[in-house]
Parts: structure tokens; C-alpha cells; sequence
């Protein structure tokens, strides 16, 4: 084997939350509306997945590494309605004091939120190009990864929505920014 002698310690990537949080400034980017993260991270929270974001996990469903096919709000926003966008964010909570309506609409979310959530680390540099059958976390259908290869740079997409920034590693998984969401991707709702 080989040994490289640096001169400091590699710094441990952050979990995906503090990814989410400083993706602006990070990649030289604006941090007006278009380019926060939140709508992501409060539809995770409905969906009672908060625990994918960061590395303590108290849910089976959310142990492990996973890959986050994140959307900026103005993308949540243009694709769904006030009211969609509503019922999706916080419609567990107004049905809180009914159980069976609140499991209803954490169903109703949980099948929305699979779509933007791997329930593995993908590596689209590892995977290679080709169209790849990518698991999505719950119990709905696999997504399809497109990964085209040119000139050595790679480019992909998810369920036909193009990715922007690839394979940026978190501690406890992959943050891949979605250039967009779509609605096309929430069958079912």
C-alpha cells in the first residue's frame, strides 16, 4: 500500500442538515429563497423523517446513510399549490388530535417526501453511467437514476428531473441538489 504524510487533519463532512444550511455560501451561490433548503427539510419533518437529516436516528426507517435529491423552495413552491404546500408541511399537526386522520395525512406526506429520499448512499462517480434502479425510503417505488458520462464529468438525473451539484458527502449520507421539483415525481397526490 501507500502512505501520503499531510500536513493537518481532514475535517469529518458534515451531517446532510448542516449541508442543507450552508449550501449557499458554500458553492459561491445567492442565498435569496430560490437557493434555501427548508421547504426539504420541514417536508421530511411532516413526514416524521427528521432523523434522515441528521446522525441520530430514533426511527428503523430513518437508520442508516441515505441520499437526499434535495429541491430549493422556489421549486416547492412553483410545483405545488398554497394548499398543497400546506397540507404537505404541517397536515399531520392540524389533525394531530385524531389519530386516524394523522396517520392518514403522515401516509399522504410519506408518499410525497420518498420521492426526494434514497434509503442508501448513492455515488453517481461510483455508479457509472447507465440507468439505475435506486431505492426510495418507505415503502414506495424505486427511482430511476439516469447517469450519462461525458468527456469523464459525469450529469444525471432522477425520475427524469435533471441534478445539479453531484455527490456532495455527508457524514451520514449523499445531498444531491435537484435543479427542480416536480410534480410528476408525487404520483399519487
Amino acid at each position: 500500500g501507500n502512505v501520503y504524510l499531510i500536513d493537518g487533519l481532514l475535517e469529518i463532512p458534515p451531517p446532510i442538515q448542516e449541508v442543507l444550511h450552508v449550501l449557499g455560501d458554500s458553492f459561491g451561490q445567492t442565498t435569496d429563497s430560490a437557493d434555501e433548503y427548508s421547504a426539504i427539510e420541514k417536508l421530511l419533518a411532516s413526514a416524521g423523517w427528521s432523523d434522515v437529516l441528521t446522525m441520530f436516528s430514533r426511527s428503523s426507517e430513518a437508520t442508516g446513510m441515505h441520499t437526499l435529491w434535495a429541491f430549493s423552495n422556489h421549486a416547492f413552491n412553483s410545483q405545488f399549490s398554497y394548499a398543497e404546500r400546506s397540507y404537505l408541511l404541517n397536515g399531520p399537526l392540524f389533525v394531530a388530535d385524531d389519530e386516524d386522520l394523522r396517520q392518514a395525512a403522515v401516509a399522504d406526506v410519506r408518499a410525497v417526501a420518498s420521492r426526494f429520499v434514497s434509503s442508501e448512499p448513492v455515488s453517481i462517480a461510483r455508479m457509472g453511467a447507465g440507468i439505475h434502479s435506486v431505492l426510495s425510503l418507505g415503502k414506495h417505488a424505486n427511482l430511476t437514476l439516469v447517469v450519462e458520462e461525458t468527456h469523464g464529468s459525469f450529469s444525471g438525473s432522477i425520475d427524469g428531473q435533471p441534478l445539479g451539484r453531484l455527490d456532495i458527502i455527508a457524514r451520514n449520507g449523499k445531498f444531491l441538489r435537484m435543479r427542480a421539483a416536480s410534480r410528476a415525481l408525487c404520483t399519487g397526490f
